[in-house]
């Protein structure tokens, strides 16, 4: 289990050779690994040389190279039709590109011819597309595997067992730097939460609430206006009790009263918004 928390993509089309799909699928499972089958579709069932199927996670389109730490590209006929399909070429390219394993046996280097992948790299593969490896800039050699980097190849299906082991290593080496990498992703990813600031000593809010609170007192405030110029001043009895003075006192004096709140208000705004950016930039700071 020493794959454990590793990430496979197979890839699979129809007139895959079956060795080359199922024992790294299952030697990888063993291993601990999650491994997706990848196709050209989602759910769609591909049938091998002689017809045994493998039914596919996934489409390319929707998975990337950070979704995966091994790509396994199996041979057959299989490699002619994935490389008609541009985003397994995609997945293919970027995932040799960002450093993750690999992998292809027989005609499988046929997908690596189609990207970046090859050259100036040791490569193998089934004799008959030797001079399609070596036209991609690839260095030929007729070995059972040849890792160069994160780069593995194969022959034939006598060579899984070495093909596997070769895959298995390279992925324990990644392991470390993959899980690593991840970590530091994530927490890149992951947005921080919202600067809370309290107002008034009690109320916690975010910028976005305090906007809005800010908005529903301006609404607050016109309204209140509104109903005073609708109104018009009071004009209470000169024998009217001190309370209706008082009273009516206030109600002219209003839209005064109320200017010197917004007044007093503006100058908590100011601090309280200089709160926000101070904590904001201590966020980033933190984060960074």
């Amino acid at each position: 289990m020493d794959l454990q928390g590793m990430r496979a993509a197979v890839l699979v089309e129809q007139q895959y050779q079956e060795l080359e799909v199922w024992y790294p699928i299952y030697r990888l499972r063993e291993a601990g690994c999650k491994v997706t089958l990848v196709g050209p579709e989602a759910g769609q069932t591909y049938p091998s040389k002689l017809g045994y199927p493998a039914k596919s996670d996934k489409a390319a389109r929707d998975v990337s190279a950070e979704d995966f730490d091994i790509l396994v590209i199996p041979g057959g006929f299989a490699p002619d039709f994935i490389r008609r399909t541009e985003a397994m070429i995609k997945l293919t390219s970027e995932m040799a590109e960002q450093g993750k394993v690999v992998a292809a046996i027989c005609h499988g280097p046929w997908v690596l011819c189609s990207t970046q992948a090859l050259k100036g790299r040791k490569a193998t593969c089934f004799f008959a597309i030797k001079d399609d490896v070596i036209n991609a800039g690839a260095k030929y050699s007729d070995a059972e595997v040849v890792r160069d980097g994160n780069i593995i190849t194969s022959r034939k299906p006598d060579d899984l067992p070495a093909f596997v082991v070769a895959i298995m290593q390279a992925a324990r080496e990644l392991k470390p730097a993959a899980a690593g990498k991840r970590r530091r992703r994530s927490a890149v990813d992951k947005p921080p939460a919202p600067v809370r600031v309290k107002i008034y000593g009690v109320l916690a809010v975010t910028r976005r609430g305090y906007y809005v609170l800010l908005g529903l007192g301006l609404v607050l405030l016109a309204g209140v206006l509104a109903v005073w110029s609708q109104l018009g001043r009071a004009a209470p009895k000169p024998d009217a009790p001190p309370v209706t003075q008082w009273s009516a006192w206030l109600w002219n004096h209003l839209p005064w009263i109320l200017l010197g709140v917004a007044l007093v208000e503006s100058i908590e705004v100011l601090f309280v918004l200089r709160k926000f950016r101070r904590e904001e930039q201590a966020q980033r700071t933190h984060h960074s």
